[in-house]
């Protein structure tokens, strides 16, 4: 694989954990089959560990954070991500 096809995947995974953990914010609260607080918490906590990791790795290699749309990104505001009807 070339160098493009490797910064291409990376790319697309980044924007998949981004998606992944947006559609915490669409979880309904007051749904007990869906919503459990220590479950919500901890899959917040982990999305915004592993785009924090993706994005320390990234600067570390001085690679371009744009080139991710992580130039703007802040991971730790996805702990402040809340379900619906809360």
């Amino acid at each position: 694989m070339e160098n493009t096809d490797y910064k291409n995947v990376l790319l697309e995974i980044v924007s998949m954990i981004k998606d992944k953990a947006t559609y915490l914010k669409t979880i309904d609260s007051n749904n007990t089959n869906l919503y459990n607080e220590q479950y919500y918490n901890g899959m917040a906590f982990a999305y915004s560990m592993v785009l924090d990791g993706i994005k320390t790795y990234i600067e570390s290699n001085e690679i371009s954070l744009s080139d991710f749309g992580l130039d703007n990104y802040d991971p730790s505001e996805i702990m402040k991500y809340k379900p619906l009807n809360l």
